[in-house]
C-alpha cells in the first residue's frame, strides 16, 4: 500500500482541483487538443486547459500531439500506449504529472 499512496494522493489531488477527462480516443483520430476524444467536459468548452486533469486510465490507442497543449494534470496509469508529441510541447501547470506504463516520446513535456 505504501507505493500506491502517492498515486492516489496525486489522483486525488487532480480530480478534486482539476475537471477530469479520460482518454477515449472518442473521435478515433488520435489527435491530443482533439476534445472529442475524451470522456468528460472540457473546462473551456472546445480547448483543453490548465483546469483539466488528463487522464490516460487503460487501453494502448496512442494520442498523438498536433500543436502545443496546457493542461493542469497527466495521469497515466493502465494506459500501454504512446504520448506522441511531436515537434509540440505539452505543458502541465502546477507540475502534476504520473505516468507509470505509458510512453512519451520526444520529451517535451513541461512542469510548471
Amino acid at each position: 500500500m505504501k507505493k500506491l499512496f502517492p498515486i492516489l494522493f496525486l489522483y486525488g489531488i487532480a480530480s478534486a482541483a482539476l475537471n477530469v477527462l479520460t482518454w477515449d480516443n472518442g473521435a478515433a483520430n488520435n489527435v491530443f487538443s482533439d476534445t472529442a476524444n475524451w470522456a468528460g467536459v472540457v473546462s473551456s468548452g472546445d480547448t483543453l486547459s490548465a483546469g483539466d486533469s488528463c487522464v490516460f486510465a487503460s487501453g494502448s490507442d496512442a494520442a498523438t500531439m498536433t500543436k502545443n497543449s496546457t493542461i493542469g494534470a497527466l495521469v497515466c496509469t493502465g494506459y500501454t500506449g504512446t504520448i506522441g508529441l511531436q515537434s509540440y510541447t505539452l505543458f502541465v501547470s502546477g507540475a502534476r504529472v504520473n505516468v507509470t506504463g505509458a510512453t512519451i516520446s520526444e520529451r517535451r513535456l513541461s512542469a510548471r
